[in-house]
């Protein structure tokens, strides 16, 4: 598949399709979910957006990081996928951040490949971030916004890293730059292709980046997200900084069939 690089086209949008998105802060906090979708393919080898749609209906989230997400590529019927997600699931924002470009649309123009960012709440500013890459591996990148949910501003970070110990662990140091020092709360979830105690994933839990694994946090350190059928990995995460350590109510995998990972499901109190 070639690569033509990092796309500059992320897309947000921010016109609300429903009331107040502040409105049920109170009554039930935050709850946020990461999900690996893989562009709507089953653990079944099934391609099917609606059960994606669905699953994203039943979790209920107030803001949600896909990773995986296509934009006009024939193996998944040239949808726009962030955009349909987001209608079929009732999120009012969203935006995309695409990692790689392509031709893989059957002649209909460019293909995007990345990360999308779903939410009931405002999201005042994001961008698309690259992250570093061996010559010759797939692109990748970071989505980095300012979600507004309470009156409160909450920095979400996202993304999906490498295959290699070695791409991860350049990646996971830009990471740490990204979120050390960042005035607020902030979240980074996604998919980091990396085992708890990995030398990538201490270097966000450990040094200036401080953050904290949600789910260890939680009492819950199994979290086994990969394979989605008879998961005996945790590859995906929700970390937070050390201000919201405390806000952590609970965190678990949810059993779904609509991908070849499980989605992470954290909530926490807020504001």
């Amino acid at each position: 598949m070639p690569s033509m690089g990092i796309a500059g086209d992320a897309r947000w949008t921010s016109e609300p399709q429903s009331s107040d998105p502040a409105a049920s802060d109170d009554a039930r906090g935050l709850r946020l979910v990461t999900y690996n979708i893989r562009w709507g393919l089953g653990a079944d080898g099934v391609h099917d957006l609606d059960r994606t749609a669905a699953v994203l209906r039943l979790l209920d989230a107030d803001i949600v990081l896909l990773n995986e997400t296509d934009v006009n590529w024939r193996r998944s019927g040239n949808v726009d996928q962030p955009a349909y997600l987001a209608e079929a699931a009732g999120y009012p924002y969203m935006y995309f951040a695409p990692a790689l470009r392509t031709r893989a649309s059957g002649g209909r123009g460019a293909s995007l490949y990345g990360n999308t960012l779903l939410s009931r709440h405002p999201i005042a500013h994001a961008e698309t971030v690259a992250l570093p890459v061996p010559l010759g591996r797939e692109p990748r990148a970071a989505l980095v916004a300012q979600v507004v949910a309470g009156g409160k501003r909450l920095t979400v970070v996202g993304t999906h890293l490498g295959l290699s110990e070695r791409e991860r662990t350049a990646q996971t140091a830009r990471l740490a730059e990204i979120v050390t020092g960042r005035p607020g709360p902030v979240v980074l979830m996604g998919d980091f292709n990396a085992l708890p105690g990995s030398p990538e994933m201490a270097q966000l839990l450990a040094g200036p980046a401080g953050l904290v694994d949600a789910h260890e946090f939680a009492g819950r350190p199994a979290g086994l997200t990969f394979p989605a059928g008879a998961p005996s990995a945790r590859i995906d995460y929700v970390l937070v900084s050390a201000d919201l350590a405390d806000r952590i109510v609970a965190a678990q995998a949810h059993a779904a069939d609509a991908s070849d990972h499980l989605p992470i499901v954290v909530e926490l109190a807020w504001p």
